[in-house]
């Protein structure tokens, strides 16, 4: 692997990205979904769960971002894909919160 990359900085590097790349895709699939918000956030907490219970790459990955999204000591490359797709999810969530607002959501989860 080493001979593929120029330094360790450059698989860091390709791990975030590839990382936030599949977050972009799922929480676009998450979007175009049917379903209430709550069906879509159910979703989402049961697929993470799952993923970090059975997946140790999942694990890995979900630990990568979230220590790459909070560490200042990491290449300017990788800090510039984060600025640009670290948002991505929480958009998702928003516009799933959105929904919930116009009334798409049928059901309460608290009274």
């Amino acid at each position: 692997m080493y001979h593929y990359y120029e330094a360790k900085e450059s698989i860091y590097i390709d791990l975030i990205k590839i990382a936030y790349d599949r977050m972009e895709k799922a929480s676009m699939q998450l979007l175009a979904m049917e379903g209430t918000a709550l069906e879509k956030i159910n979703l989402v907490i049961d697929q993470m769960y799952d993923g970090i219970q059975n997946n140790i790459e999942y694990g890995y990955q979900f630990l990568l971002l979230s220590h790459a999204s909070v560490n200042i000591a990491i290449p300017e490359e990788a800090k510039k894909i984060i600025a640009a797709k670290g948002k991505v999810h929480y958009k998702a969530v928003e516009e799933i919160l959105k929904e919930r607002s116009k009334g798409r959501h049928t059901k309460r989860l608290f009274t």
